[in-house]
């Protein structure tokens, strides 16, 4: 839509094939201006008043502004003085300005010479030169075009056509570079930095300063630097390689990204671009409100989130990690399923005929603990003697295998996932912890959230967490993260970036605390106006929108993350402290029931024995179908058996039975129905 006027202008051109500019009525200028008014959506036209006497020039200056005001365009005409002061004329226009000069000479020369670079970069200028187009360099001569500016000339050709020509230097020590117009009516070359995208060689100054994964040095030679690589170093060079210029780099001359220093001057990047040191910052810079008032900066090439780091806290140990995995009304349903199973075993095992001489307690006893043995996956001994207790055994194996592969799967879950309890999670939270101090690297734009924040709160954290702290600050993001691991109670700012670098040789672990994250971005800054920022923004957003950006990013990001893919959650010990706990003091009650019962069970069985050689000698006394003799000799036995024991109370149960087969042996003079009859053998296998 815009090149239509241009084809306009330029056929308006053709249609004067046989007549030289000079010749050119006013009404065909008029009508050319206003095509490139339109173009370039320009709300005024501006006819420089250049002070030549010549009546002339100011009848057709006169009869120019005449037709343009008649075709609803405001004009008006401004000596050099007027344009330096920024009248209120030309402040009344809102887009850039169309500048017209009706012709050309010394006096035109000479004021494009006073005119200042900022008014040439900010408006468009359109000159009506009596000359061939081989001659506009000459014409040029001493005069400096910037880069970004929009400069048209209507000059004479070989033929004495009349050509439309855009002319431009790279630099004001490089050659004019003219460019006739019929070359760029394509769509292609509507934008301005689509047909300027050549620097010719071009040197640019720049100043970096290194930084892991981001920006280093590759090749230097004779102290000098000749490469760069990282990831913004892979972007400048790519930057380089299409628009054809060259770099001379430098290092940051006070190793900091930029501070504004208390006389109101700046160190580091910013004051090295701001002093004229350098054109360009390779190294990537977050653009504060501070920084935008004395550098320009590019288009976003990476976004960043800013974010406060502590040492990984402990691992906060739960035990319900081993009752999470199923819900209460599960834990009952199986509680349910156990006693239903065990009842059902009580029941069977009661009913059957082998074995309905065993108490009551006992079947219950062994039928309760068989089930819960298998529902902890433990076998047993237990002989069914029918398809009854078979048939419920096999239920309670066949639930077991159920429900402990989805428990198992389930706590290998909870875990796996180790939980740990944050000691704040935001800025408001962090001043509440008295004991803790915020670091943040010196010269970098994390201290300007703080220190330059509109809002009380960060204003706060700044005052009395990281102002005390404001001369003993880390060097680099390396020592900030260091501090992490041998500082106690202490806090690090940084740029996520910077983490993903340094936790692969920090000895501890780090965690960011998501509520404290500050959104920003990383671009480049280059001279407050400079003319090349245009076509470095432009194709900056070229790469970004191709996506060769983000493949640079992957490319200089890929060891790290093929080893973060590596890495797996392991378990550590206190997250199955729990688990040990329930072990050990199972294993300390099966000892204690252990020793109680071995008490209680040598206590009740040398009484009873007790009790029978009692019963047992009362009979043999009241005895009248013995003989003597052999009555005296089984008081005897009975007299040492019954000393033997008292003493074998505290002995082993080896002991104990060597024992009873010795009491057995001494009465094997009897007959067996005197033995029963005076009750002398004393153990009977039942």
């Amino acid at each position: 839509m815009q090149f239509t006027w241009i084809k306009v202008v330029i056929h308006t051109l053709i249609s004067c094939c046989s007549v030289t500019v000079g010749c050119v009525s006013i009404e065909t200028r008029a009508h050319i201006a206003l095509a490139m008014q339109k173009y370039f959506y320009s709300s005024c036209v501006i006819i420089p008043n250049i002070g030549q006497k010549d009546m002339k020039h100011d009848v057709e200056t006169v009869a120019l502004q005449a037709l343009l005001s008649a075709s609803g365009v405001p004009t008006v005409t401004l000596s050099v003085a007027t344009l330096n002061k920024s009248t209120n004329q030309a402040k009344n226009c809102n887009n850039r300005p169309l500048y017209v000069f009706v012709t050309s000479g010394p006096t035109v020369q000479e004021f494009l010479k006073q005119v200042p670079r900022r008014i040439l970069s900010g408006a468009s200028w359109l000159l009506f030169l009596n000359r061939n187009f081989s001659l506009i360099e000459e014409f040029f001569t001493d005069i400096d075009i910037p880069f970004d500016s929009e400069f048209f000339v209507v000059c004479k050709e070989f033929d004495y056509q009349a050509v439309l020509a855009e002319v431009y230097r790279v630099s004001p020590s490089l050659p004019l570079q003219a460019r006739r117009l019929e070359n760029m009516i394509s769509p292609r070359d509507q934008n301005l930095y689509r047909r300027r995208n050549n620097l010719h060689g071009l040197a640019l100054r720049s100043v970096i300063l290194e930084t892991p994964r981001l920006l280093s040095i590759t090749k230097m030679e004779d102290n000098k630097i000749l490469a760069v690589g990282g990831f913004l170093g892979d972007v400048w060079t790519v930057l380089q390689r299409h628009l054809s210029f060259k770099a001379r780099y430098m290092k940051s001359p006070e190793n900091s990204w930029g501070v504004e220093l208390p006389n109101r001057t700046w160190d580091g990047v910013i004051g090295a671009i701001i002093r004229g040191e350098a054109d360009v910052s390779t190294a990537g810079l977050v653009a504060t409100p501070a920084r935008k008032r004395v550098v320009d900066f590019l288009s976003p090439i990476l976004q960043l989130k800013t974010t406060v780091y502590i040492r990984k806290p402990g691992i906060s140990t739960k035990w319900n990690n081993f009752l999470d995995p199923f819900s209460g009304f599960l834990w009952v349903t199986v509680l349910l399923a156990i006693a239903l199973i065990s009842l059902s075993l009580i029941t069977t095992w009661r009913l059957e005929r082998h074995s309905s001489n065993l108490p009551l307690w006992f079947i219950t006893y062994e039928s309760v603990f068989r089930v819960l043995g298998n529902f902890c996956n433990q076998g047993h001994d237990l002989n069914a003697n029918s398809s009854a207790c078979r048939v419920i055994v096999m239920t309670s194996h066949v639930t077991t295998i159920v429900v402990l592969a989805a428990y198992s799967a389930a706590l290998i879950s909870f875990m796996t996932v180790q939980d740990f309890e944050l000691p704040f999670t935001s800025f408001r939270e962090l001043l509440r912890q008295t004991q803790y101090r915020l670091g943040a690297q010196p010269g970098t734009a994390q201290i300007s959230y703080f220190d330059q924040s509109q809002d009380p709160l960060m204003r706060e954290v700044y005052r009395k967490m990281i102002h005390p702290e404001l001369d003993n600050l880390p060097g680099s993001a390396t020592e900030g993260f260091k501090r992490l691991c041998t500082r106690n109670k202490y806090a690090f700012i940084s740029p996520e970036i910077n983490s993903e670098t340094e936790r692969e040789t920090l000895p501890c672990n780090v965690v960011r605390i998501p509520g404290t994250a500050i959104p920003s971005h990383l671009s480049m800054a280059v001279a407050k106006g400079s003319p090349y920022k245009g076509i470095l923004d432009h194709y900056s957003l070229q790469l970004s929108s191709n996506g060769i950006i983000k493949r640079l990013y992957r490319q200089a990001y890929t060891s790290r993350a093929s080893t973060a893919n590596q890495n797996f959650q392991q378990l550590d010990f206190q997250a199955v402290t729990p688990l040990l706990l329930v072990l050990g003091t199972g294993m300390v009650l099966s000892l204690l029931l252990f020793v109680v019962e071995h008490i209680v069970y040598n206590f009740y069985a040398g009484c009873h024995e007790h009790l029978i050689y009692r019963q047992r000698r009362r009979k043999l006394l009241t005895s009248a179908k013995v003989p003597l003799v052999r009555k005296a000799r089984a008081i005897h036995a009975i007299k040492k058996q019954d000393a033997f024991v008292k003493v074998q109370k505290k002995k082993s149960r080896r002991e104990l039975k060597l024992s009873r087969s010795f009491c057995n042996k001494i009465h094997v003079g009897l007959t067996q129905e005197q033995n029963k009859g005076m009750g002398l053998i004393f153990f009977e296998k039942k």
